[in-house]
This record gives C-alpha cells, structure tokens and sequence, in this order.
C-alpha cells in the first residue's frame, strides 16, 4: 500500500485520495462546514494554519498545514514510483 504524507506524522494511502483543495474558498469552507455536522472531518494540521483540505473516496475530509501544490507534488512522487 502506498502512502502519501499529509504533515505531522500523518499518512493516507494513496488510493483513498480523490482530491487536494485549497482551503481558502467559499465552497471548500462550507463543504469543511457540512463535514463536521457529520464527523467526517479530520484535522490533521496539528494546530498549525490549515492550507489544504484532501478529499477522500470515502467521504472523509482531512485538513492538512500543508500547501496543496506539495501534497499534489507527494503525491505524484508515490505515482512515478510505480
């Protein structure tokens, strides 16, 4: 299984990620909204300032300090490798 950092000690694998957002649009604010009214948020920031919100397959939404041209570049790392 391959995995893909998200910061702080924290993994998703690879195949669970359907999407990496920036965090700082009206509809991404709101889906992280909806999402907690339904704990499929996960804060994955370690209380840092939250950039990205990684969306995955099934339905959860984690938030991560890391930029997403980062995570999208992590990412791709784990998909050359292949």
């Amino acid at each position: 299984m391959e995995i893909v950092s998200i910061g702080h000690n924290n993994y998703i694998p690879k195949s669970k990620i359907s999407a990496i957002l920036q965090i700082n649009s009206r509809p991404v604010k709101k889906l992280l909204s909806n999402a907690g009214k339904t704990d499929k948020l996960i804060d994955a920031s370690n209380g840092k300032r939250r950039k990205s919100v990684i969306i995955t397959t099934d339905g959860y939404v984690l938030v991560s300090s890391i930029a997403p041209k980062t995570l999208a570049d992590r990412f791709q790392d784990n998909v050359d490798e292949e």
